[in-house]
């Protein structure tokens, strides 16, 4: 048959359309059968059902394996113990709507057949010959359900791990390795429309960082040294990371090379461990802060915990006993293998149990003492408590002790005892009479035997009879106030009132009393002393007190007493040193005598000394007369009790003719020091004009012995010299009255009149101490820093420290330098030692000796030099400001 020109074309374009056909449907045919290959190698359970007649048409190897092999049932028959009718939560409804396909849909089951759990991932996809069928993945989650049920008790630490598990697949070109398929599970996993992903290369969803690690595992996965691996990073088109793990297998079709990856996100699988390992971590750290020693062993007997408590009371380190079995955690408490209480939870033994005091069962507990214990070698009472450890199935998998060292405990009940036995002796031989009453009624429950002789009362009458019906009280209304107070404070102390006795004689008493609680009762214990003796002394005194206003009266010097800022009491010596009387005065606030500028510094003072902060009892200061003019003053304060409550005593002396005197004789030393002065000018100047002459004569043709007498007048000439300037630094000494001064303050001043160069110093001195003396203290700490910068040769650092030694302080200089050797540490103090000029250690020491101070060097030759200033009880005071 000949064909047209037309025809033929026709039948040439179908020929190629037919094979192009011919060739998907094979390219489709080897994918699914690449496809079957991967579901079967899976640890995962795949079918495949018809959605509308249920029949069965693919299980994958994993699922035959536990079911058995397809006979054409159905998938309820199949998939659930033969049952007769479709599964009543059968997800076909869900997978499918009016549009097609709805996507992924995926739920957890537990087969009623296997009892184990499934991560369920359920589909509509096409089937091969065109119709709409189920395709149903299950992971078993068995595993991580009982992980889930075993972590609910500590906050569901781990939820299930494999939750939201998606399924994703890609296919892409072997060659070139751009996508060419892409289904819609990794579409959501990454973000992506299934056109978007398709032509896309594996670089642009990783990581840029992380790609070059990737492609490595790629290249082996394509030549199938590795077919799966886990974690591997996908970068999403929003930029976030998810971790996936990756099965991937080669296709190849026609000689085509292709490559199939099948991911699952494992972003909760991750999650999930981290939160294992953290409570894992957690665990452990709360066993190894656990304030008692704790171990803990496997059902074989090895130490799988051990905390720094036990490390500490045994003496092993946790790395030496981990792992260990055969009893090795016995022999640090009793030098051999054994079973402690701990191998006791586990499995009774009778004859470790005659080991234990007290051994007893608190629940599951197993508690017990035992006085045989010697860890490190020290006899110790150990207290333990050992329970079995369950996992979340209730099987036990080990046991956990924790041991408590109760020596001292055992030591204090012993003592307890004896307190009792002490006080229970002193409650009844105490010469004061006490008393146990009911708080509320009075009611008396308990006397001792002072009670019941100073009272007149024999034991029998007292008992169960209330305070008031035997007229302890003058009154209920007394009684009543004494309660409230009690109440109120809980204790009352010297509470003074006047009882009765049986036979009605009254006398004065002291009562002491608080509540305690017996046996879930509150009763009052009170102390009943006997004062009348003091009362008739308090009399007294009130009787010398009136003679002794007479002599206060007649004093010279003011005294006042100040209660609350007012003048309570003064005499007649204060009121004329004021200008007033004493009936002007009294009662006016105290601060009022002062200028403005003074009277918050005053009122300081007074409420410093009465809570007792440590203060200096004399000070100066001015008192604002009547006549507003002001006077010096010296006054010295104390604390008092006065009608009653805490009042301040100051002695008041007028120191007009003092004042007047000092002035006086700071006028005479300030001419002396003017004189002085220029005297020793003129010497100077005569030495001069001595000594250059005898350095012109030194000069000239003379014989030795003449050369000899020159050069010693030169030398006796520069000694005189240096001894006539050494006045000049000691000119102020004495020009100023001794006062105290901020030591810190002293040492500042000093460091800063010496160039230290590249010399630390540090000094730490409490800015609180101040010491008594003369205002040239100063030029001792500067000569001081001076000796350091001369003599120290290898001096890099200086360190002022003061020591409390009983009722003296001392104050410490050291320095770092070559120090002072032995045989020289009293010669620097000599008249004359040394050959610079200055101050000098000899008048350092002199001059502290004046003001009742001492110095001595006390350092290590080669070590550093180290002066010792040592200050009396008195001449020093801890003070604020």
């Amino acid at each position: 048959m000949k064909l047209h020109g037309n025809d033929t074309k026709d039948q040439i374009s179908a020929e190629k359309s037919g094979s192009s056909e011919k060739k998907n449907e094979i390219l489709i045919e080897e994918v699914q059968a690449q496809l079957y290959t991967i579901l079967n190698s899976m640890d995962d359970l795949v079918y495949v059902a018809d959605m509308n007649t249920y029949e069965m048409l693919y299980a994958n190897n994993r699922l035959k394996a536990h079911l058995g092999p397809l006979t054409g049932q159905k998938c309820y028959q199949y998939m659930q113990n033969g049952r007769d009718s479709p599964c009543p939560f059968c997800t076909n409804h869900l997978l499918v709507d009016e549009n097609g396909p709805t996507g992924l849909y995926q739920w957890e089951f537990q087969s009623p057949v296997t009892g184990r759990w499934y991560n369920c991932r359920d589909r509509a996809i096409r089937w091969s010959d065109g119709r709409i069928v189920r395709m149903e993945i299950g992971t078993d989650i068995t595993a991580h359900k009982k992980a889930e049920k075993a972590l609910q008790v500590s906050e569901q630490r781990v939820r299930t791990l494999l939750e939201n598990i998606p399924f994703g697949i890609l296919m892409a070109d072997g060659k070139t390795r751009r996508f060419i398929f892409a289904n819609e599970a990794i579409c959501l996993m990454l973000g992506y429309s299934c056109d978007e992903l398709v032509g896309m290369t594996p670089q642009d969803i990783h990581p840029p960082d992380e790609y070059p690690r990737i492609r490595e595992i790629f290249d082996q996965m394509a030549k199938g040294t590795i077919e799966s691996y886990q974690d591997i990073p996908l970068l999403r088109k929003d930029g976030r990371i998810l971790p996936v793990r990756i099965h991937s297998s080669t296709l190849e079709l026609e000689g085509q090379l292709y490559l199939l990856g099948i991911f699952s996100d494992i972003t909760e699988q991750k999650i999930a461990t981290e939160k294992i390992l953290e409570l894992q971590r957690r665990e452990s750290d709360i066993i190894n802060f656990l304030p008692d020693a704790t171990f803990a062993i496997d059902r074989e007997g090895k130490v799988i915990a051990w905390n720094r408590s036990i490390e500490e009371m045994t003496g092993i380190l946790a790395e030496d006993m981990l792992g260990k079995g055969d009893y090795e955690y016995a022999i640090p408490f009793y030098g051999e293998r054994r079973p402690l209480l701990i191998d006791l939870s586990l499995l009774p033994d009778e004859v470790i149990e005659r080991k234990y005091q007290d051994l007893r069962y608190e629940g599951r507990i197993l508690v017990g003492e035992t006085a045989n214990a010697r860890p490190q070698g020290m006899e110790k009472v150990l207290w333990g408590m050992a329970t079995a450890l369950t996992d979340a199935e209730g099987t036990v998998i080990g046991a956990i002790e924790s041991i408590r060292d109760i020596t001292e405990v055992k030591e204090t009940e012993k003592a307890l005892r004896l307190s009792q036995e002490k006080y229970s002796t002193l409650f009844l031989s105490s010469p004061d009479a006490i008393i146990i009453s009911d708080l509320e009624s009075g009611r008396i429950i308990e006397v001792n035997d002072a009670f019941t002789q100073n009272m007149e009362y024999s034991y029998e009458e007292v008992i169960g009879r209330s305070t008031i019906v035997l007229e302890l009280w003058n009154s209920q209304e007394e009684r009543d106030h004494f309660i409230e107070l009690i109440k109120k404070q809980g204790r009352v102390k010297g509470f003074e009132g006047i009882t009765h006795s049986k036979s009605g004689k009254s006398f004065w008493v002291s009562i002491s009393a608080e509540i305690i609680d017996l046996e879930g009762q509150t009763f009052l214990i009170s102390t009943i002393r006997d004062i009348s003796g003091r009362k008739r002394n308090e009399i007294a005194l009130k009787e010398s007190e009136e003679k002794y206003r007479n002599v206060i009266d007649k004093a010279l010097d003011g005294i006042v007493i100040v209660q609350d800022f007012h003048l309570v009491f003064l005499n007649e010596a204060f009121a004329r040193m004021i200008g007033s009387t004493v009936d002007d005065l009294s009662g006016r606030d105290y601060l009022t005598l002062f200028t403005p500028d003074k009277q918050e510094k005053i009122a300081e003072v007074i409420r410093k000394r009465l809570a007792g902060e440590p203060l200096p009892r004399m000070y100066e200061t001015n008192l604002l007369r009547c006549d507003n003019s002001e006077i010096p003053v010296e006054a010295i304060g104390g604390v008092i009790s006065y009608q009653g409550a805490p009042a301040d005593l100051i002695i008041i002396r007028d120191i007009r003719e003092r004042k007047r005197l000092e002035f006086s004789l700071l006028e005479a030393l300030q001419k002396l020091k003017i004189l002085t002065g220029i005297t020793r000018h003129d010497i100077i100047n005569d030495l001069n004009i001595i000594t250059v002459s005898l350095d012109l004569v030194l000069d000239s043709d003379l014989t030795p012995d003449q050369k000899e007498y020159i050069t010693n007048a030169l030398t006796a000439g520069q000694t005189l010299k240096n001894t006539i300037e050494f006045t000049r630094e000691c000119e102020d000494f004495g020009s100023l009255s001794s006062r105290w001064m901020h030591l810190i303050s002293i040492v500042n001043a000093a460091r800063s009149d010496v160039s230290l160069g590249d010399i630390t110093v540090d000094i730490s001195i409490s800015p609180d101490i101040e010491i008594f003396a003369d205002l040239i203290i100063q030029k001792v700490f500067s000569t001081l820093f001076e000796n350091s910068v001369r003599h120290g040769t290898t001096i890099s650092a200086i360190r002022i420290t003061t020591e409390k030694k009983g009722k003296k302080i001392s104050i410490v200089y050291a320095d770092d330098g070559i120090g002072v050797p032995e045989e020289e540490k009293e010669r620097i103090f000599q008249h004359g030692y040394g050959k610079n000029t200055g101050m000098g250690l000899y008048l350092v020491r002199e001059l502290l000796s004046i003001t009742g101070l001492e110095i001595r060097e006390t350092g290590k030759p080669g070590i550093g030099a180290r002066f010792e200033i040592v200050v009396p009880h008195g001449l020093f005071r801890f003070q604020k400001d």
